[in-house]
């Protein structure tokens, strides 16, 4: 996918992250195909980041309850982790496009919640290569940040 073509997709989803319908799951007459289309990547945007939430703490999960090695763990957290640099990423370059005033406001609530994706996956990662107690509370405490804002981005 050319990067203008990602751009796009991402700047489609904006008018529909604020939406009460987006909160409820549940779509209300389309104005017009537009703004379905800005309604779907909305959804697929909010359940990407909410999916990879859910991703790092089953990461952490398997790690503590020793069904994933450190190998294994730090694997699947490198993938998610990549990805979710590259949304990061993705939402920083239309941060510098000309956008109205709430799709800008919409872009920086999603960058902000990858950026918080990004130090959870490396806070766990952490935790998993030393097993201490301090990168543990540190894990746990990006693990909330992220879930504070995520919930709010889910309303």
């Amino acid at each position: 996918m050319t990067r203008r073509l990602s751009l796009f997709l991402i700047a489609t989803l904006l008018l529909s992250v604020q939406t009460p319908a987006f909160a409820a799951g549940v779509t209300a007459a389309p104005a017009d195909e537009g703004d379905q289309y800005r309604r779907t990547i909305g959804l697929l945007s909010a359940a990407y980041l909410f999916q990879t939430f859910t991703v790092i703490g089953a990461v952490g999960d398997g790690f503590a309850k020793k069904a994933y090695t450190e190998e294994k763990a730090r694997g699947l957290l490198s993938v998610s982790l990549k990805l979710t640099i590259s949304v990061a990423d993705a939402f920083e370059a239309m941060k510098k496009m000309k956008l109205p005033a709430t799709d800008r406001k919409a872009v920086i609530e999603l960058n902000e919640v990858a950026e918080l994706l990004v130090v959870e996956a490396k806070a766990l990662s952490a935790y998993i290569r030393s097993e201490d107690k301090s990168d543990f509370r540190k894990y746990n405490k990006a693990r909330k940040n992220v879930w504070d804002r995520l919930s709010k981005l889910l309303k």
